[in-house]
């Protein structure tokens, strides 16, 4: 009997502990019988409400997240009960802070928050609980994004080197262009040195190589009146000079990576008499030939020049019928220049690179068969010149690379075959050379980069193929334990910070790192402190973007761009623990000229948008931005100097950029783009020098872009690449011999691209491919005469297009790849033209815009099998004058003119009913003229003008009280002005004109 009180007393106590909204208690009876004596217990069950029930949310507003200027007011509110009847209270918060608002309205003014992401907070309760529901708030602020035809601000500082503690560069000040300078750390120690190569600011003598030797310093120089020679400086003005004008003119002796041994100065250079060959330079005499290792004016090509048991180790080649690119040594006379080894016997040559000293020997990358590049040694002389270790048999070989001595133990990356690109270590023997860690287990790709020694132990940037982590800052011992990631720097899912210019100084490692809070900034590392940011010099998400980072006597220098200098010279103070500018040395000026920038000619790959943009120093070249000030920049100048390389037609293809580009050797071609590299030329389809095929309208599909390119044999014809030389060939000759076909409008459906193309027997009409041959897909206007198909579109499974022939004119038809089959929607009765155009799936309809001779030209919608009208927007045959459709959130969006508004912003559910004016944005019957209709973040951005601010930026969410103007920025012509990319880390770039820089990028953000 007691057993089973206690029984029910302890379930009582659970149910009371664990219950919030009621209290349960049971009663009943319970007869037992123990050891022959009869006992009861009675109990009772029911339910107590606490009356504790959480307040309900019945409506809010807005539904969307909102997107607000500096100037715009917003109004949020929320409709709720308690079950009980209670009354509420609403206590709203912005970004955490009361805002004091008991009702169930708030309204947010106007400049009340900063540019950028906040959060919008109500909590409503009824005395006892709390239900919350909060928003995400952006604020947007318009900058310039960048102001590519300008004289730049930058100093474009390059090849810093310490020499006796003072730091010598070179740089443009933007008036004598790129000239020697040096700094002492000071603004009035940071001076321009010589204008070796006078002038204005396109001037350049571009300074470089500097090595120290017998007291001065020596670099390769231009000077119009010398060409590119050899000079000299002790640092003053007067000091600095041509050692001498070796080829007397304007022509280039060129000297190249300079080497210093003791009194001796080694380097490559060029005559018209040897070719490139090894001179060098004793202290106080002129230039010679060491020795012309390879007869003729071939040359011998020397590389690598490194110092070694007092004797300069490099590569060269003895010429035709000679060994090839071997290993050679020289102590600066003829008789002490000789070949180490003829590593690969024959014609060919090993092709030694990455010299690197260790312990008294000299290791090296070559190849002794083959492309099989292998880590080799030696001591100088034909017997000790030995491999180290076959790492990947067979004919590929392992590749080593970024060779790095830490505590007597050579670090590199190698790939074995198996592991792909990975840490290995060696001492010089086969036995000690090893895989230190499968970093990325299974991946070929080689993110392992930047290896520098720091406190005994390698430091690098690597993947490690988890995504929550990315590229960071990684340390190892050289055992597979003591081979860790240090830390997540940027918590971006998948990104990394990149670590970039790993620099030790004293007892702390600097480097650059990207995090996405402060962006592209200075970071250091110590064991003791372990990662953090130096400076966030750009503050939020702008970067500074640190480049190139050098020890002067225990303080580090380096080049940082801020809002205000641009891109100069700093140093740490690390006494301060800030960074200093130690001279604007190119002080802002703008000319404010046109970057000629086109809006079609942007697109997303990977975490940029690429475009073509003008400078006046490169020409219209490729450059790419992350939607920030910092991150927009020159990718590559493709053709060199002021000409145009006009890079278009941009299109992905797997993990690679494809586009159409013009240099001088090749003519307009196709080139390519890999993330981290620089483009390239993939093809060079019509290999007439200078020649090119024009390739144009690349459109991807499966993992294939599929173009049109010239060839003089077989004229404009349909060409396929998958990213790769080889794998891009011409599928056929569509009309055959040197005329056109012309094939364009490629659209993916199935196994095949449909795309038009003309031909002598057909005319134009729709032909298809499977990348491997070409077939007919439909002969609508029979026989030589052309139907000239146009508006391709993929809807249903079906192709879509508009043709035209005798019987019906200009109307919509729908081919089934099933059999090519095709049908018609003839909207305009017998042989008139409807002439479909602006083809836009939205949810389950295709719609397009098409002429009726009854109704004018008015808005139509097929599911594939029917056709009907969504509206007579203006009734009996005048025309609705619609322009622009657009999807967002399954609403098609439009401009239309009902002959009342003007032409204003419509929208339509694919009713009758659904569809009507979203906003007269110029009431009165003036035209806004909205266009350049854009969605983002489910918000539809267009350009509209009214009486006040001329055309500006606008957005809506769909309802009328959300449909504002983003800011007056602008000024112009609706030519002047466009959203040309929406969605780059959050920012809308924008094409326009503030009446001050000319036509440009800017940023809402």
């Amino acid at each position: 009997m007691s057993g089973t009180f206690k029984i029910i007393l302890n379930k009582a106590k659970n149910f009371f502990k664990h219950k919030k909204k009621e209290v349960i208690v049971y009663i009943g009876i319970t007869i037992l019988t123990i050891g022959g004596f009869l006992g009861a217990f009675f109990s009772f069950y029911g339910v107590i409400n606490r009356g504790d029930f959480q307040p309900q949310i019945s409506e809010y507003g807005p539904k969307i997240n909102p997107i607000l200027t500096q100037t715009e007011s917003y109004e949020f509110f929320v409709s709720a009960f308690d079950p009980e009847g209670k009354s509420l209270s609403f206590n709203w918060k912005l970004d955490g802070a009361d805002q004091g608002v008991l009702s169930n309205y708030y309204t947010y003014t106007s400049g009340k928050a900063i540019p950028g992401k906040h959060t919008v907070e109500v909590d409503i309760s009824d005395g006892h609980n709390t239900q919350t529901h909060e928003w995400n708030l952006t604020i947007l602020d318009i900058n310039l994004l960048a102001d590519f035809n300008e004289e730049s601000g930058d100093s474009g500082i390059k090849n810093p080197y310490n020499w006796n503690g003072t730091l010598f560069f070179s740089c443009n000040d933007g008036i004598h262009g790129i000239e020697l300078w040096k700094s002492d750390g000071t603004a009035e120690g940071t001076v321009l040195v010589k204008d070796i190569n006078e002038g204005d600011s396109y001037s350049s003598s571009n300074p470089s190589f500097f090595t120290e030797m017998g007291g001065k310093l020596y670099f390769r120089a231009y000077n119009s009146s010398f060409g590119y020679e050899l000079w000299s400086t002790d640092g003053s003005e007067e000091g600095t000079s041509i050692v001498e004008d070796m080829i007397p003119g304007p022509s280039s002796f060129d000297p190249w990576e300079l080497e210093a041994l003791d009194n001796i100065l080694l380097f490559r250079a060029s005559n018209s008499t040897v070719g490139l060959e090894l001179w060098a330079l004793e202290d106080g005499g002129s230039p010679y030939l060491v020795y012309d290792i390879a007869p003729g004016i071939g040359g011998s090509y020397p590389n690598y020049l490194t110092r070694y048991k007092n004797e300069i180790y490099f590569s060269a080649t003895n010429g035709i019928g000679g060994h090839g690119t071997e290993l050679w040594k020289s102590n600066g006379t003829k008789a002490g220049t000789v070949e180490v080894r003829d590593i690969r016997v024959g014609s060919i040559g090993s092709y030694p690179r990455y010299l690197t000293v260790m312990n008294d020997k000299l290791f090296f990358v070559a190849s002794n068969n083959s492309d099989d590049k292998e880590l080799w040694i030696t001591q100088g002389d034909f017997s000790s010149t030995q491999r180290v270790k076959d790492i990947n048999p067979g004919s590929l070989g392992s590749n080593p690379n970024l060779l790095t001595v830490v505590n007597n133990t050579l670090f590199f990356r190698a790939d074995d075959g198996t592991h792909g690109s990975e840490l290995w270590i060696s001492d010089g023997s086969e036995a000690n050379t090893t895989l230190v860690k499968d970093i990325w287990p299974g991946s070929p790709h080689p993110s392992l980069n930047s290896l520098v020694n720091y406190k005994g132990q390698a430091y690098f940037r690597a993947h490690n193929g988890e995504q929550d982590y990315g590229i960071e800052l990684w340390r190892s011992d050289g055992t597979e334990s003591g081979t860790q990631r240090i830390a997540d720097i940027d918590q971006t899912e998948g990104y990394g910070s990149s670590p970039e210019y790993l620099t030790v100084i004293g007892n702390t490692l600097y480097f650059k790192a990207t995090n996405i809070t402060v962006g592209s900034e200075l970071f250091k590392y110590t064991p003791e402190e372990g990662v953090r940011l130096v400076v966030d010099l750009v503050s939020g998400d702008g970067s500074s973007d640190p480049n190139w980072l050098i020890d002067v006597n225990g303080t580090l220098f380096l080049e940082m761009r801020d809002v205000c200098q641009g891109r100069e010279l700093r140093k740490y103070d690390e006494c301060a623990d800030s960074i200093v500018l130690v001279k604007d040395i190119n002080i802002n000026t703008k000319n404010f000229i046109d970057s000629e920038i086109e809006s079609y000619q942007f697109i997303q790959f990977t975490d940029y948008v690429y475009f073509a943009a003008n400078d006046p120093l490169f020409g219209t070249e490729l450059f790419r931005t992350d939607g920030t000030v910092l991150g927009t920049t020159l990718v590559c100048d493709i053709n060199p100097g002021y000409r145009d390389s006009n890079p278009e037609y941009f299109t992905k293809v797997g993990n690679k950029l494809l586009f159409s580009a013009t240099n001088v050797l090749n003519g307009t071609e196709l080139w390519c783009l890999e993330e981290g590299g620089d483009p390239y030329l993939l093809i060079d389809i019509n290999e007439i020098p200078t020649e090119g095929s024009y390739p144009s309208d690349l459109v991807a599909y499966q993992n294939k872009a599929y173009f049109n390119a010239y060839t003089e044999d077989f004229g404009v014809e349909i060409y396929v690449t998958d990213g790769t030389k080889s794998g891009t060939y011409r599928i056929e000759d569509v009309n055959e011999g040197t005329e056109d076909s012309h094939p364009t409008q490629f659209t993916g459906i199935g196994e095949y691209v449909y795309f038009v193309a003309q031909n002598d027997m057909y005319g134009e009409e729709i032909w298809k491919t499977d990348g491997l041959t070409v077939q007919l897909a439909s002969d609508i206007a029979f026989g030589t005469d052309s139907s000239d198909p146009e508006n391709l579109v993929a809807f249903g499974g079906k192709l879509f297009f508009t043709a035209e022939e005798n019987s019906h004119g200009c109307e919509l038809y729908v081919l089934d790849p099933f059999d090519d089959n095709y049908s018609i929607f003839d909207i305009n009765d017998g042989s008139d033209s409807s002439e479909p155009y602006q083809l836009t799936i939205c949810g389950d309809y295709l719609y397009f815009i098409a002429y009726n001779s009854t109704i004018g030209a008015e808005l139509f919608k097929t599911d594939g099998v029917s056709m009907e009208l969504v509206l007579d927007l203006n009734s009996g045959s005048n025309d609705g004058n619609i322009e622009h459709l657009i999807e967002m959130n399954g609403i098609l969006y439009f401009k239309a003119d009902n002959l009342i508004n003007g032409s204003e912003l419509w929208r339509s559910d694919g009713t009758e009913s659904g569809t009507y004016m979203l906003k007269d944005i110029w009431p009165n019957s003036p035209n806004s003229n909205p266009t350049r209709f854009t969605v983002l973040y489910d918000h539809l951005f267009f350009i509209a003008e009214d009486e006040t601010n001329g055309f500006q930026l606008w957005k809506t969410n769909g309802e009328m009280k959300y449909t504002s103007m983003v800011e007056a920025h602008f000024s112009g012509t609706l030519d002047d002005i466009g959203v040309v990319w929406i969605g780059i880390n959050g920012h809308i770039l924008i094409l326009g004109q503030d009446g001050t820089h000319g036509e440009e990028i800017y940023s809402a953000s």
